[in-house]
């Protein structure tokens, strides 16, 4: 059976190593074919612009589908572009409500994605700075969907858009990350290799109250609005080891 912790971390230390887009996108697209998934998006998500083009991060969709999409406005009546404003949450195409699924437009969207192999997939919604959004969007015929294989999807779908948007803009306006101290440190730590906040506080001997304590303190100082994004920066800045 596949280790696809480790088959993530190894993929972060070599997306970190990347120098350029074109070298993470290489990378992201090759774990991804190990679970499946034969396409991808990493981009900005669309409020009142009409064209995706400039948001796109990582273009890994099929040929073809990008320029397709565009044309057509898929944006205004994509299911789960609309799915992923309401919720932080990773989810599955098939977790979307079918009353959103559904509509007329909305099925026009997935009919069009089928004609190019896109039939199920995963998102990662990612909120940036200031309630600012993104996505990562996994897709193929027949993807993996184990818990497991989202968990390592999800982790590595952070890590690819936060790499992939150091490289596009170095300088964007974020504020620079606060230094961890070394209990928020060890509670991420333990976080990423899948402990619960009641496994960490056996583990290190604190109340699982002083735990989630620690946790808040490390979410507000990294200006993440969930414990994996967290996970994430505090690898990217080199704070936690994967």
């Amino acid at each position: 059976m596949a280790n696809h912790g480790q088959i993530a971390f190894d993929t972060i230390d070599e997306i970190e190593a990347s120098t350029d887009v074109a070298d993470v996108a290489d990378r992201f697209s090759g774990v991804l074919h190990q679970f499946g998934y034969t396409s991808f998006l990493i981009a900005d998500s669309p409020e009142t612009t009409t064209d995706i083009v400039p948001l796109a991060l990582l273009n890994g969709w099929p040929h073809g589908w990008f320029d397709e999409y565009n044309r057509r406005n898929f944006f205004r009546h994509d299911p789960m572009l609309n799915w992923m404003r309401r919720t932080v949450d990773p989810f599955e195409w098939t977790e979307v409500p079918p009353n959103m699924l559904e509509q007329p437009n909305a099925q026009a969207v997935m009919d069009a994605a089928k004609e190019f192999q896109l039939r199920n997939g995963f998102v990662v919604p990612i909120v940036r700075t200031a309630g600012m959004l993104a996505a990562v969007t996994l897709a193929g015929e027949r993807p993996e969907t184990e818990p497991r294989v989202k968990r390592a999807l999800h982790l590595l779908g952070m890590y690819a858009h936060n790499k992939s948007r150091e490289l596009h803009a170095p300088d964007d306006g974020i504020p620079p990350l606060q230094r961890l101290s070394q209990g928020e440190r060890d509670v991420l730590s333990w976080l990423a290799r899948g402990k619960t906040t009641w496994e960490i506080s056996e583990i290190i001997h604190l109340s699982e109250r002083g735990v989630i304590w620690r946790l808040n303190n490390a979410l507000k100082k990294l200006d993440a609005v969930n414990r994996t994004q967290a996970v994430v920066l505090a690898m990217r800045t080199r704070q936690i080891n994967p």
